[in-house]
């Protein structure tokens, strides 16, 4: 998948699953997304195997993980809850995952969320290569999608030789 068309896709699919989902629009910052160790901040990530492997992660700000989960699970009354929070944001990356999935040539299947939290922390898949980032601003807060594809192993090879 070129790049252009991998930041065309991943930029559409989370500007269009943020509004269908919370009702909220992107916009793009003036910086980049969160920085290491500077705020408390979430990551969510799927695995895509199959045909194709990579992962989608998106990283928030706490703030706009309670955001996000406060407008997903309708919590008006207050901050959401640690779980709340977890889960809403597991659910994002699911459906920006799924989406960009859904764009893939089969046979490709989705891996249950995950959710890192903290402040000063890098996730990293072994193997892999970005291939796209998009920046976005939501409520005043910072995100980033990300795509990376992981490079094809000799032991993962479809001919049987590996």
């Amino acid at each position: 998948m070129p790049l252009e068309t991998a930041n065309n896709d991943i930029a559409q699919i989370t500007e269009g699953v943020f509004s269908s989902m919370l009702g909220k629009t992107l916009t793009r910052p003036r910086a980049a997304g969160p920085e290491d160790g500077v705020v408390e901040r979430l990551t969510g990530q799927v695995q895509i195997t199959g045909k194709w492997e990579g992962a989608v992660t998106i990283v928030v700000t706490r703030r706009l993980a309670n955001i996000i989960a406060t407008t997903m699970f309708g919590s008006g009354a207050g901050p959401a809850g640690d779980e709340e929070v977890r889960d809403a944001l597991g659910e994002m990356a699911n459906m920006v995952g799924g989406n960009f999935k859904s764009r893939l040539e089969p046979p490709v299947s989705l891996s249950l969320p995950a959710v890192t939290e903290g402040t000063a922390y890098r996730t990293f898949i072994p193997g892999s290569r970005l291939i796209a980032r998009e920046d976005f601003a939501c409520d005043g807060e910072t995100l980033s999608v990300a795509v990376v594809a992981r490079a094809r192993s000799a032991c993962n090879r479809s001919d049987g030789r590996g």
